[in-house]
C-alpha cells in the first residue's frame, strides 16, 4: 500500500448501523481501502494478514483474533438509506462481505456486485483517513468521524462545515444503540458517548492526539428535551503533522532506518523506502548489499546499489549451512514468541474473566430483590434441566455471557477498565 492511506468511503457505509467493534470498523475501512482500486475489475482482493493488522493498528500477531473479527464482518447485513444531497434516498441492503478466505497468511475476500459498484462510483463519501484511525480507542468515536468526515471537504473553501442535523433517534441507530435503554437517557448519551467522543476525534484532552478535525456537537431542544443533534467541523490543521512526525520518529528508531543511513540513504528517502517496501524484501535487499560491499563487487555508488536492490529485490547469496543455521534459530525464536504470546494471552483473559466478573456484580447490586428475581428466570427459562439445577444466581458462570450482552455499555466498560 504505496499511495496516501486514505479512504473515500461511501455514505451508505457511513450511515449503516454502528453494531461493529471497534477492531471489526477498523479492519472494514482497511479492506475497503486495499480494494478500492480494482474495485469493478477484480471479483477477488488479497491481504498480507499481518498488513491488514498493522495498518488497522491490531498490535498483534494473534490470527484468531483477527479471524473472528473477520468472521463478524462476513455475517454483518448492511442496510443503508443513502441520503442525496437533493433530499432523496435510496435503499438497499447487502452482507459487508460476501466470502472470505486466509491462507498462507493472505487473506482473499470479495463484495457483493452491489456494494462493488457503490463504493467505486460514491454518490456521496467521506474521507477516512487510515493512519488517523488507528488511534481511535472506540467504535463510537470511529463512528462519528466517519459521519463528519463526509462533510469536510466543506472546508476547502469555507472555514466551517456542519453535518445535516440527525435525530436523536437516527443518531443512535448510527451507533447501533437504538435498542439500549441505558442510552435513552440523553444525558447518559452524551456522558458516556458525545463528550469522550468528541474529545478524541478534536484532541481536547492531554491523553488524545486528536485528528485532522475539531468537532462541536450542536443539539435542538423541544422543550427541554434534546431533540436532534448535528456536528459543527473545523480543521485542525496541526494534528496531521503531529501524526506524520509521531510516525516519521517511530521510523527513526528502526534498524532499517539505521541500515539505509549508513549507506548513504537520506533521512527523506530512508523513511520513504521504509514506508513503501514490505520489511522481509527491505531485510533481503540490505543483506544483499552488505554482500556485495564486502566481496568489493560495487563498481561505483553503494547508495545507488541498493537503491537498485530495493528496486530489483536483489536476495543474498546463502550456504546450506547458513540456511540450517537461519531456520533453527528461527523455530526456537518462534517456539520463544509463541511461549510469550501464550502466556500474556493466559493473563489477559485472566484480568478480562475477573473485570467481566466484577462489572456483573455491580449490575447485579444496583438492581432491586425482585428485578434480580424476574431476571434469573428469564435467563434460566430456555437452559436444559440438567444446566438449570446449576444456576443458583444471577452470578452464575452458566448465564454470564447472556448477562453481559444485557448490560449496557458492557464491552466499553470492560475495554475501559482494562486499558486503565
Amino acid at each position: 500500500m504505496a499511495k496516501k492511506k486514505e479512504l473515500k468511503k461511501h455514505s451508505s457505509a457511513i450511515h449503516t448501523n454502528g453494531k461493529l467493534s471497534l477492531l471489526e470498523r477498523k479492519l472494514s475501512n482497511v479492506l475497503l481501502y486495499n480494494a478500492y482500486d480494482d474495485l469493478l475489475t477484480q471479483r477477488v482482493h488479497s491481504i498480507n494478514i499481518y498488513a491488514l493488522a498493522e495498518v488497522s493498528g491490531f498490535n498483534s500477531h494473534n490470527v484468531e483474533v483477527l479471524k473472528d473479527a473477520i468472521r463478524n464482518l462476513a455475517s454483518v447485513k448492511i442496510e443503508w438509506d443513502i441520503r442525496n444531497e437533493d433530499g432523496s434516498t435510496k435503499w438497499g441492503i447487502s452482507t459487508l462481505l460476501s466470502s472470505v478466505e486466509i491462507e498462507k497468511g493472505v487473506c482473499s475476500y470479495e463484495y457483493s456486485r452491489a456494494l462493488s459498484e457503490k463504493f467505486a462510483s460514491p454518490e456521496l463519501y467521506g474521507i477516512i483517513n487510515l493512519e488517523i484511525q488507528k488511534t481511535f480507542t472506540s467504535s463510537y468515536t470511529l463512528t462519528i468521524y466517519e459521519i463528519c468526515s463526509r462533510y469536510k471537504g466543506i472546508l476547502r473553501n469555507r472555514e466551517t462545515a456542519y453535518t445535516p442535523w440527525y435525530s436523536l433517534e437516527e443518531f443512535k441507530k448510527f451507533l447501533g444503540i437504538e435498542d439500549s435503554e441505558y442510552y435513552s437517557i440523553f444525558k447518559e448519551l452524551n456522558r458516556k458517548i458525545i463528550k469522550p467522543s468528541v474529545s478524541e476525534i478534536s484532541g481536547s484532552l492531554k491523553k488524545y492526539i486528536g485528528t485532522d478535525i475539531v468537532i462541536v456537537p450542536e443539539f435542538k431542544r423541544i422543550g427541554r428535551t434534546v431533540a436532534d443533534i448535528r456536528f459543527k467541523i473545523t480543521s485542525n490543521k496541526q494534528i496531521p503533522l503531529a501524526l506524520e512526525n509521531r510516525e516519521y520518529e517511530a521510523i527513526r528508531k528502526t534498524e532499517h532506518y539505521s541500515q539505509l543511513v549508513e549507506f548513504g540513504m537520506s533521512d527523506k528517502g530512508a523513511i520513504h523506502v521504509i514506508k513503501t517496501t514490505e520489511p522481509e524484501q527491505l531485510t533481503r535487499n540490505i543483506e544483499a548489499t552488505q554482500q556485495a560491499v564486502q566481496a568489493g563487487s560495487i563498481a561505483s555508488s553503494v547508495t545507488g546499489f541498493l537503491s537498485q536492490a530495493i528496486k530489483d529485490d536483489y536476495k543474498p547469496k546463502v550456504t546450506k549451512t547458513e540456511k540450517q543455521k537461519e531456520e533453527e534459530k528461527r523455530k526456537k525464536q518462534l517456539a520463544l514468541e509463541q511461549k510469550a504470546k501464550e502466556a500474556q494471552q493466559a493473563e489477559l483473559e485472566k484480568q478480562r474473566k475477573a473485570t467481566s466478573k466484577l462489572i456483573r456484580s455491580e449490575y447485579i447490586q444496583a438492581l432491586s430483590e425482585d428485578v434480580q428475581a424476574n431476571l434469573l428466570e428469564k435467563l434460566k427459562e430456555d437452559k436444559p434441566q440438567a444446566i438449570k439445577k446449576l444456576i443458583k444466581s444471577l452470578e452464575s458462570p452458566q448465564i454470564a455471557s447472556e448477562l453481559d450482552a444485557m448490560i449496557p455499555g458492557f464491552e466499553e466498560e470492560l475495554d475501559s477498565r482494562l486499558e486503565a
